[in-house]
């Protein structure tokens, strides 16, 4: 079976095909920029026809490495992680360094333990900064003249990048402490299906996998997601009720992104229509309980289910 239709037919044996191919071409692990360019594209020959397919520089146990993906998108994201991490090793120092002063701020650790500990709000922060010093927030170049120049500029705005965003973390945990607060009032308790939605909810904004692979532009949407929260907790227990149509369809939205995340993932692929998705969910919830924030387009549930039809006709395709 040829690697085309390995994708769509069986994934794992696809995958593994796909990495062994990427091992042939560049055995072992990355602790620099080991090629001159990471090319757009990659022709490989499997007999019965040419199969183009994305280089990416990948995150694994003992670092970095080569990796192929199917899209450009994919590769893109995979590289967006795997770069900064080779960043990461380039800069050793400069990185435990920085791990040390994430580590001495108790402020910051006691705010974020509800949602992260220890090595996981350490790697998500040196992941943002890393990102902000060596790339801006935007895509690693791909050529190691630049990607080592990029890195080297990077060195010295790793401790400001660092402090930026250890001030916005910790502002992120202070407002999802008044959520707590409102969530332990002694009127919150007739509501605790509501008061375990909103725990879930603050999970899944705060937890470390959300916060390193969203895109800057939807993180920096994160305090409006978190107060839109807190509004609702100010409304509803003022009131004694939320409307009870909110509730369901929070539920629904959450279950059926949960679904679509699992059928990708079970194809062993990323479509980047799926973080849109769930972007676009925190805007209705924006809509639905704290129009005062405003959203950053219109939205709707009949829009949301037109994103989530798009996903589901990529995966049954």
């Amino acid at each position: 079976m040829i690697l085309a239709s390995c994708a769509v037919a069986a994934p794992p044996k696809a995958r593994a095909e796909l990495d062994r191919r990427a091992s042939a071409l560049s055995p072992g692990v990355w602790r620099r920029f080991e090629w001159d360019e990471l090319g757009a594209t990659v022709a490989i020959d499997v007999g019965q026809g040419i199969v183009q397919v994305y280089p990416a520089l990948a995150l694994c146990a003992a670092g970095v490495e080569l990796r192929f993906e199917w899209s450009r998108e994919e590769a893109a994201r995979t590289s967006g992680r795997g770069a900064t991490a080779l960043a990461r090793l380039m800069l050793e120092r400069q990185a435990r360094d920085l791990a040390k002063a994430i580590a001495s701020d108790t402020q910051l650790l006691l705010a974020a333990s509800p949602y992260l500990h220890g090595d996981a709000l350490t790697g998500a922060l040196l992941h943002l900064a890393f990102r902000r010093a060596c790339f801006q927030d935007a895509d690693p170049p791909l050529a190691r003249e630049a990607f080592e120049a990029a890195v080297d500029a990077g060195r010295e705005r790793l401790y400001p990048a660092l402090s930026e965003l250890t001030a916005s973390a910790r502002s992120w945990f202070t407002e999802a402490r008044e959520i707590r607060r409102w969530l332990d009032d002694p009127r919150a308790r007739s509501h605790a299906p509501l008061a375990e939605e909103s725990h879930a909810h603050l999970r899944r904004l705060l937890s470390a996998d959300r916060i390193v692979a969203i895109s800057m532009e939807w993180l920096r949407q994160l305090p409006r997601y978190i107060k839109a929260e807190e509004r609702r907790w100010e409304r509803l227990l003022a009131r004694g009720s939320e409307p009870p149509g909110i509730f369901r369809e929070l539920n629904e939205w959450t279950t059926r992104a949960k679904h679509l995340d699992s059928r990708v993932s079970a194809e062993m692929r990323w479509v980047p229509q799926l973080d849109e998705l769930h972007a676009w969910i925190e805007e209705y919830r924006v809509s639905l309980y704290a129009q005062e924030l405003k959203t950053l387009g219109p939205v709707s549930a009949a829009r949301l289910s037109a994103r989530a039809a798009e996903i589901d006709a990529w995966v049954t395709r």
